[in-house]
């Protein structure tokens, strides 16, 4: 393997490049949301609640003693916790979120400059290294 596809390939999992990889998509996620609230004129707010439902159990246990079968059963209740969710549409602030739209427009562009910085950083720290030391950062990370 050369050592420009070595670098690639260790610099995609580096933890530096994820972690800011992981920032501009969250930043993606919510400048789509923010353009859903924008074109429908309301945005969703989801209101959640644990419920426990809980399922009668019944577990039997067969015996065969001298030919004589004894069946004893226990009852119970079986808890299962599940989280219900209601959304509610709830009318917007068309300027709020047009001023939440740039901001988040610019923190996307400089999140995008962290990920290359940290590609950057990577690059010029894995280019150096020989293939050994290359396998070795890429286990660590």
């Amino acid at each position: 393997m050369d050592t420009k596809t070595r670098t690639e390939l260790v610099c995609e999992r580096d933890d530096q490049v994820e972690s800011a990889i992981q920032q501009v998509q969250a930043a993606e996620q919510r400048l789509a949301e923010i353009e859903t609230n924008l074109a429908n004129g309301y945005k969703l707010v989801a209101t959640c609640t644990t419920t426990t439902f809980e399922f009668p159990q019944r577990l039997c246990t067969t015996v065969e003693t001298d030919g004589q079968t004894i069946t004893t059963c226990q009852e119970g209740q079986d808890p299962l916790l599940k989280k219900v969710c209601t959304e509610t549409p709830v009318g917007i602030d068309s300027q709020l979120e047009k001023q939440h739209r740039r901001d988040y427009q610019l923190l996307h562009l400089q999140r995008q400059k962290q990920v290359d910085k940290a590609y950057m950083t990577c690059f010029n720290k894995v280019g150096g290294m020989n293939a050994e030391q290359a396998y070795q950062h890429y286990k660590q990370n």
